[in-house]
C-alpha cells in the first residue's frame, strides 16, 4: 500500500504479523495446559497405578511394609517417582488426592510439552493429538499419572532430536542423552526396551546416532541405578520382574489385559499409508521413511504386540505420532506462511478441536463431586492391586496381594493382606451370618434361610473353594505340600 507520494504505507493489520508466530506458540502451549486441568475439574481420578503411588507417599512406607511381594521385588520399581512423592508431601503436606491431581497434570503437561522444543509449527502436534484421540487411546494415557510417561517424552524427544538435526552427535549431546537415560532408569526402570530404540536407529541407517546412543544408555542406565543405591540389583530385578510378569502364565488369559496380545491395529497401518500417499501428493521435501528410526521402531512395536500389546501402545504409537507430526509440519510450512493470519485462524480451531476432542465426557469418567472422591480416598472402593505370581510346589500361589486405603486422618492402613481371604470376607457377608456386622438388622435377618435365596449357594460353594486356595496359599508360604481336597480347614473372617 502506497501513498500519494508513491511511500509504502503498511495497514494495522501488517504491523501485527510478526506477532503471530509468539500468538501461534502461546495458543498451543495454554492448550496442552488447559486439557489436564479441565479433565481434573471433572473430580477424575485414575483407576490404578496413581492412587497407588499417592497412597504410599502418604504412608511413609516401603512396599515391603505394605505388600506381601514375591521375593524378586526387594527394590521400588519406580523409585525416583515414589521418592518425589515423597519429598512433596513431606514439603508441602499435599493428600493423596492432591498428590494424584499433581502426577495427572504434571505428566501430561511433560508428555504434551517434550515435543514442542523441537517443531517450527507445533500446530502440526495439536493434529497429532487429535487424530491419536480419535483413531487410539494414547492420549487417554496420558492422564493415567504414571510415571511411563517420563519415558515416552524422553523417546519422542530422542526422536524428534534426531529428526531435527542434520550432524552427528558431539560429546555435549552424548552427555544429554545419559543425562535423559539415567532420568528414565530413576523414575521408570524399564531401562531393557531402549534396546528398541538403538535397534531403530541402526536399522535407519543412523550409525553414528545408534553408537551415540548407546554409549549414552550404557552410561545412563549406571547413573539411574546408581542414584537408587542398588548399581546392580536394580536393573536386574527389572529383568527378572519383566520374565516373571509374562513368563508365569500358561495362556495369555489370565495375564493382565495390557499384556496380553493385540489383534493388529489396522487404522495405524492406514494413517502410515495416508502419510505415504501425502508425501507423494504434496511433493513433500521428507526424508525416506526406512531412512526414519520412528518408522522403525513402529515396526518393531507393532510386530511385538502380537506377544504383548504394551509394545505397541507405549512404543510403537509415539514413534507413529512422530512420523505424523513431521509429516503435518512440512505441509503446513509449504501451505501456510509463519505470519500469516490465516495460520492464526487454523491453529485457533485446531486448539479448540483437540480441547473438546481430549476433554470430552464420552471419553472421560462423568463428573465426580468432592464427596464421591472423598468416598473413592477414603476406602469405599476397593484397590486391590495384583503384584506378583509365584509358582511352589508345582502349583501357582497367589503371594501377594493388598488393599490400600487412605484415612480420614491421612494415614495409612491396610486389611486382609491376601485376595482370597478378602474375598472370603466379601462372600461371607454376602450370605449373612457372623460376619455381616457392618449390614443392617433387616438384611441379616433376610439372609438367615440360605435355602430361599438361589444365589446363596453358589456364594456358599465360592466360599468353600476360597477356603481351599487360602489353605494352598498358606502351605505355599510355609513350604509345605497342600493335601488337597480332604477336611475342610476352618478360618475365621
Amino acid at each position: 500500500m502506497t501513498d500519494d507520494n508513491g511511500n509504502d504505507q503498511l495497514s494495522p493489520l501488517d504491523a501485527l504479523r510478526r506477532y503471530v508466530p509468539l500468538a501461534v506458540w502461546v495458543v498451543v502451549i495454554l492448550v496442552i495446559l488447559a486439557i489436564p486441568l479441565k479433565i481434573i475439574s471433572y473430580g477424575y481420578l485414575p483407576g490404578d497405578d496413581a492412587l497407588r503411588h499417592a497412597a504410599k507417599a502418604v504412608s511413609g512406607k516401603p512396599w515391603s511394609e505394605i505388600l506381601v511381594l514375591n521375593h524378586a521385588y526387594r527394590i521400588d520399581h519406580e523409585f525416583g517417582w515414589n521418592l518425589l512423592l515423597e519429598k512433596i508431601h513431606q514439603w508441602e503436606n499435599w493428600d493423596a488426592e492432591a498428590l494424584v491431581i499433581f502426577s495427572v497434570v504434571a505428566l501430561f503437561v511433560l508428555a504434551g510439552w517434550s515435543v514442542l522444543p523441537w517443531l517450527k509449527r507445533p500446530e502440526a502436534w495439536l493434529i497429532t493429538l487429535t487424530a491419536a484421540m480419535i483413531v487410539s487411546d494414547l492420549p487417554q494415557r496420558f492422564t493415567l499419572g504414571r510415571p511411563f510417561l517420563v519415558t515416552l517424552s524422553v523417546l519422542m524427544t530422542l526422536l524428534l532430536w534426531q529428526m531435527h538435526s542434520s550432524s552427528s552427535p558431539k560429546w555435549p549431546m552424548i552427555l544429554l542423552m545419559t543425562g535423559l537415560f539415567a532420568l528414565s532408569t530413576f523414575v521408570h526402570g524399564a531401562w531393557y526396551l531402549w534396546v528398541l530404540l538403538i535397534a531403530a536407529f541402526f536399522f535407519a541407517g543412523q550409525f553414528r546416532w545408534g553408537s551415540a546412543l548407546t554409549a549414552g544408555w550404557v552410561a545412563g542406565v549406571l547413573l539411574g541405578s546408581a542414584l537408587t543405591g542398588h548399581l546392580v540389583a536394580y536393573p536386574a530385578q527389572a529383568v527378572k520382574l519383566a520374565l516373571l510378569a509374562g513368563g508365569m502364565h500358561p495362556t495369555t488369559r489370565t495375564m493382565a489385559s495390557e499384556l496380553q496380545p493385540f489383534g493388529g491395529d489396522v487404522l495405524a497401518l492406514i494413517i502410515l499409508g495416508g502419510l505415504l500417499i501425502l508425501r507423494q501428493l504434496a511433493k513433500l521435501n521428507a526424508r525416506p521413511l526406512t531412512a526414519t528410526p520412528a518408522f522403525w521402531l513402529v515396526c518393531f512395536c507393532w510386530v511385538l504386540a502380537f506377544r504383548i500389546s504394551r509394545f505397541w501402545e507405549d512404543w510403537g504409537w509415539p514413534a507413529l505420532m512422530v512420523l505424523m507430526t513431521c509429516d503435518l509440519q512440512l505441509l503446513l510450512q509449504a501451505r501456510f506462511a509463519a505470519d500469516s493470519f490465516k495460520r492464526l485462524g487454523l491453529v485457533c480451531g485446531l486448539g479448540a478441536a483437540a480441547f473438546l476432542c481430549l476433554t470430552s465426557r464420552q471419553s472421560r469418567p462423568q463428573r465426580l463431586d468432592a464427596g464421591q472422591r472423598r468416598h473413592i480416598l477414603l476406602g469405599r472402593r476397593d484397590f486391590v492391586f495384583p503384584d506378583l505370581f509365584q509358582k511352589s510346589q508345582g502349583r501357582l500361589a497367589l503371594h501377594a496381594w493388598l488393599r490400600a486405603d487412605v484415612d480420614a486422618e491421612g494415614g495409612f492402613r491396610g486389611v486382609p493382606q491376601n485376595i482370597v481371604e478378602l474375598r472370603r470376607c466379601q462372600s461371607l457377608r454376602a450370605v449373612g451370618g457372623k460376619n455381616a456386622a457392618g449390614r443392617p438388622a433387616g438384611h441379616s435377618r433376610r439372609r438367615q434361610q440360605p435355602a430361599q435365596h438361589p444365589a446363596t449357594r453358589m456364594e456358599l460353594r465360592r466360599q468353600r473353594h476360597l477356603d481351599r486356595a487360602l489353605a494352598a496359599h498358606q502351605c505355599a508360604a510355609a513350604g509345605a505340600d497342600y493335601p488337597g481336597q480332604g477336611a475342610p480347614v476352618k478360618f475365621s473372617a
